[in-house]
């Protein structure tokens, strides 16, 4: 009896676990420092054809360059599932330059086939992150209209921008996080608006002039790792406590076979 009971909750607890990864996250919100390049991670939240997100919070780079900064990330798989480049769609950095992975054809700027301009105000990127290091607070937008995907964000008195359509068709549930290197991502708040939102309720974003680009380029790649989102949606919830009474009740049945 003890071994099948055992066995029973080895076998719910590796459920709620697997399954706790798979779900995405109704909003970012908190405190998030991160360390080395894409070590620690906001929660991942869904972004679908027709969503639009604004996220709030302030950065202080804790690092002595243009990266040392925040990194939003969409990628097409969360949680375990999520190793690095080869489940990455875009990759835009604080300092107007990004790239893209293993699920868009989107690349570099400095490299063939590139699709990604970056617009921007900032002129004196020397200024730009001395206000970084002093922190300045940021607006970032994304929006995805099929296969686009339209980036705007604001930090301090600075302005960001970017649209591009992927050749490659993107998968239909894209995730949004965001991280970083060597810096400090405090008070984050959400905003959504767009087709999976009963109420819509968007919020203007602010356009970019053109500008010049920063000259320190992008790592190769993304470092990989893995993380597990720590909220999710209501529906979510309940299958995980469907799942709990199934097991629970396979104990009583075994209990009850073993004692008569």
């Amino acid at each position: 009896m003890k071994k099948k009971f055992f066995a029973v909750a080895l076998a719910t607890t590796m459920a709620l676990s697997t399954a706790m990864t798979a779900f995405a996250a109704d909003a970012i919100s908190g405190d998030l420092t991160v360390t080395d390049f894409f070590k620690e991670k906001t929660d991942f939240v869904e972004l679908k054809s027709g969503d639009s997100y604004t996220f709030k919070f302030n950065n202080k780079s804790n690092g002595t360059e243009n990266f040392n900064n925040y990194v939003m990330a969409v990628t097409g798989a969360i949680g375990d599932a999520y190793t690095g480049a080869e489940q990455e769609v875009l990759i835009v950095r604080a300092d107007n330059w990004g790239w893209g992975g293993g699920m868009s054809d989107f690349v570099a700027p400095d490299k063939e086939g590139n699709k990604l301009v970056f617009e921007t105000n900032v002129e004196d990127w020397a200024a730009w992150k001395a206000a970084a290091q002093a922190g300045f607070d940021c607006e970032i937008t994304i929006k995805r209209d099929g296969n686009t995907l339209t980036y705007d964000a604001k930090t301090g008195d600075s302005t960001f921008k970017t649209t591009a359509t992927s050749g490659v068709a993107l998968p239909e549930t894209c995730y949004v996080f965001f991280t970083g290197e060597k810096c400090s991502l405090t008070g984050f708040t959400t905003t959504k608006a767009g087709a999976s939102n009963p109420n819509p309720n968007p919020e203007p974003t602010t356009q970019a002039p053109a500008g010049n680009d920063p000259t320190t380029k992008a790592p190769a790649a993304t470092t990989a790792g893995k993380t597990t989102p720590k909220t999710g949606d209501v529906a979510p919830v309940a299958a995980l406590a469907a799942v709990a009474v199934v097991a629970c009740a396979a104990v009583v049945v075994s209990k009850k076979k073993v004692t008569e």
